[in-house]
């Protein structure tokens, strides 16, 4: 942990921007690596696919808070900011465990440090979930919660607009090891708000024998 830290430190002084995608050597990977969720034969891999380039990064998701990416953000606010979902981490890296998912130039796998918590959608996409989704489709502000709730009461009948609660909609949260228990092997999307590191899928198996022969050998 006392890498993680002293490099978080570093990352936060050098002022880089939010949410910071930080391109690392292979040696501060490795690094910091020690301070992540275990990989071993039963690592659930996730993945991100992004237009970057580079070998291996550290995505910084601390003080930062996101918006949709592909669509207005009214169902973000909510779930960031509504009261029945305060045990879900924010929406800031959005994942998923099915590499085929391709939306950026390169396709990488995902590694949390310890103590991550995910949200777990219940498809494929959030998009797929009409009833969260459907607050898209209001006029209403899509900047602030607040202003966002002010205009659900000032323009719609607010105790009308019937969002489930997560758990009636199929959503669960967890921390990274039990993310197995609520997927399955299917397909779906998950997120978070914690730290991870990012090393690109066709190198992967690579460094991932790599680093498990270096395990052994420390423990022998």
């Amino acid at each position: 942990m006392k890498t993680y830290k002293k490099f978080l430190e570093k990352v936060n002084d050098r002022g880089y921007g939010i949410p910071e995608t930080k391109s690392l050597s292979k040696g501060e990977f490795f690094d910091l690596l020690k301070d992540c969720d275990s990989i071993d034969g039963n690592y659930l891999r996730i993945y991100r696919s992004v237009d970057l380039t580079d070998n291996f990064y550290f995505i910084n998701n601390e003080n930062f808070e996101r918006r949709s990416a592909y669509s207005s953000n009214q169902y973000t606010l909510w779930i960031n900011h509504h009261e029945e979902w305060k045990d879900y981490p924010k929406r800031n890296l959005i994942c998923s465990i099915n590499y085929t998912r391709f939306f950026g130039s390169n396709n990488y796998v995902v590694i949390p440090f310890k103590n991550s918590k995910w949200g777990i959608v219940p498809d494929d996409d959030i998009q797929d979930i009409s009833n969260i989704y459907d607050l898209n489709d209001l006029n209403i502000d899509d900047q602030d919660f607040d202003d966002m709730i002010s205009d659900l009461k000032l323009n719609y009948e607010y105790d009308d607009i019937k969002i489930k609660k997560p758990e009636k909609l199929g959503f669960h949260v967890c921390d990274y090891k039990d993310i197995t228990k609520y997927t399955k092997n299917e397909d779906h999307e998950i997120w978070t708000d914690s730290n991870v590191l990012l090393i690109r899928l066709d190198i992967f198996g690579e460094y991932f024998k790599f680093y498990s022969s270096s395990l052994s050998s420390s423990s022998s």
